[in-house]
């Protein structure tokens, strides 16, 4: 697998031991990702869900599930947990 990183992702990259793959990183945004053509882009609280490890790093995965498979669960997500970032879809 060959990785071309943004610049603000390339620490997740190592973070998921995916350095060895990393070919480049490109300062181009890039609207062809299949996230922001379909206007799947949120924006959470990193600092408190992601970031740190301890029992609201469970509340994170569940927000991320959430997100990626709404159809799985009985309760909508809370809007404070996660706002739909709509600039990037209103760009393309």
């Amino acid at each position: 697998m060959r990785i071309v990183s943004l610049p603000s992702a390339t620490e997740i990259v190592y973070a998921l031991g995916l350095g060895n793959e990393l070919v480049g990183v490109s300062h181009e945004r890039d609207f062809r990702l299949s996230a922001v053509r379909n206007a799947r882009v949120y924006a959470t609280d990193e600092h408190n869900y992601f970031s740190r490890s301890g029992p609201r790093l469970f509340d994170g995965i569940k927000i991320l599930a959430q997100l990626i498979h709404p159809e799985l669960f009985n309760e909508a997500l809370d809007p404070q947990l996660a706002n739909h970032v709509e600039a990037l879809a209103e760009e393309l």
